[in-house]
């Protein structure tokens, strides 16, 4: 079969067109796979709110105000109002409580914005009050990464209607003196300053902690320290260091710890008394999803920590440390698995390990204590990996670590834990490594191989 030139010429420019489409398909996938694109239809229909969302209004008392400091032409003055009004029908859905709604442009209205200022507002953001408490919510908390964030601004203003619910001042201490990163970490992939936000939100206040000074003196633990956060310490605590922290969670204190790549923090034996030891680091098999992200499915629908998030949710762990109980357990000490993830050792194998590891462990001594005898539980939550809790982890919202890690706090310090996943009528696209891979395929092998067959159809027909 012989082409004319004109056909030839033809096939020619719609060739180079499909390897155009091919590149343009190429590129679209790295942006995807690389960034967090979402798209805001939340004006479609009103805005679906999330089941945390529910939660936090159902424990709403009494009828709140809210006044929006914001400039009418700001983009996030729009989706803010409709985002507040939808909180608004559901409190009195839920609540049987009235939210008022009430807006200030500090550009038009200096005076009422200043009276505000009187009144607990600082710069521009929501001023949420009910009676005699406030709490303000500056604007830069509904945009983390300088634009909008719909899914994180439900989130900040359910956590907002809780605070004014219960009575804030709860420190959580940082520890430091390890080699540990700080808190305040800004690092895009492995700092935790995300995690750190997500504390304040709920109205909790870290601050770093060290327990005996740089001379050996002890440093008491305060009163007020409700949760204590060991993160990925580098160098093992010292004797005295554990035998206080052993001490302190008998007397009901509460402890979080994020595993290192290697060794237990000298925490082994710690952790030997309260029923968890701590195994080898894992990773996915190849059939499951990229060691990259490491994502985990299943989680406890009895714990509430993970009881409002199990379901078609997943956690983004990394490479993590398998957990398991000590077998018998210590007399009055409950464990419980939260979070399980399909992993195999990087290294040999895993006695006594199917399918699936456990990576997220929680153990609690004293809870049957009667409550005339005024002593609390001891609570010790044990984290496979620190992944969870970065910067690059927390931030993606296709997973639920932000509400894993905030639940968790919530019930190491003894309040409730209503967190839920959902998204504000934001559709994000997020897939694994190999789910772009499988995308990339179709779109620049399949599409226009198909494409090409059809040409040489259409110009065979013509010649």
């Amino acid at each position: 079969m012989r082409f004319s030139a004109m056909q030839r010429k033809w096939f020619l420019g719609a060739a180079i067109c499909v390897v155009l489409a091919a590149v343009a398909a190429v590129l679209l996938d790295l942006v995807l796979a690389l960034g967090y694109p979402r798209a805001d239809v939340s004006f479609l229909g009103g805005v679906p709110l999330s089941e945390r969302s529910r939660a936090a209004m159902t424990e709403t008392a009494g009828d709140v105000s809210v006044t929006c400091i914001l400039s009418a032409g700001d983009p996030a003055f729009a989706p803010l109002g409709r985002l507040l009004r939808a909180f608004a029908s559901l409190s009195r859905e839920v609540a049987g409580a009235e939210v008022g709604i009430r807006f200030a442009d500090p550009r038009t209205e200096p005076a009422k914005s200043a009276a505000l200022m009187a009144q607990g507002a600082r710069g521009q953001g929501l001023l949420f009050r009910r009676d005699h408490r406030h709490v303000f919510v500056p604007v830069s908390a509904f945009c983390p990464g300088g634009a909008y964030d719909p899914a994180e601004a439900e989130r900040v203003i359910a956590s907002a209607f809780a605070r004014l619910s219960r009575v804030d001042g709860l420190r959580i201490g940082w520890l430091t003196g390890h080699g540990e990163a700080a808190s305040d970490t800004t690092d895009p992939m492995i700092g935790f300053s995300a995690f750190r936000r997500a504390l304040e939100t709920e109205g909790y206040a870290v601050e770093p902690l060290r327990l005996f000074s740089a001379d050996g003196t002890a440093r008491p633990i305060p009163s007020d320290i409700g949760v204590l956060v060991v993160m990925d310490a580098r160098f093992p605590l010292t004797v005295p260091e554990r035998i206080r922290l052993s001490e302190w969670l008998d007397r009901g204190g509460r402890l979080l710890c994020f595993m290192p790549a290697s060794g237990d923090m000298g925490l082994g034996s710690l952790f030997d008394q309260w029923g968890i030891r701590v195994g080898s680091r894992l990773r996915t098999p190849a059939h499951a999803v990229s060691p990259i992200y490491g994502l985990a499915s299943e989680l406890s629908p009895d714990h509430p920590v993970t009881r409002n998030l199990s379901g078609e949710t997943s956690v983004t762990l990394g490479v993590s440390r398998a957990l398991f109980p000590v077998d018998p357990l210590p007399a009055g000490t409950s464990v419980e698995p939260l979070v399980r993830m399909a992993a195999v050792p990087l290294l040999g194998r895993i006695d006594g390990a199917g399918d699936s590891v456990c990576v997220v462990m929680a153990a609690e001594r004293g809870r049957d204590a009667g409550s005339d005898l005024a002593l609390r539980s001891g609570r010790l939550v044990v984290v496979g990996s620190s992944d969870p809790a970065t910067n690059r982890y927390l931030l993606n919202h296709a997973t639920v670590n932000r509400d894993l890690l905030v639940n968790t706090v919530q019930w190491l310090a003894g309040n409730a834990s209503p967190a839920g996943h959902g998204e504000s009528g934001v559709i994000r696209l997020r897939l694994d490594s190999r789910g772009w891979r499988r995308l990339t395929l179709v779109s620049v092998l399949l599409v226009p191989g198909v494409l090409c067959v059809l040409l040489w159809l259409l110009t065979g027909r013509r010649a």
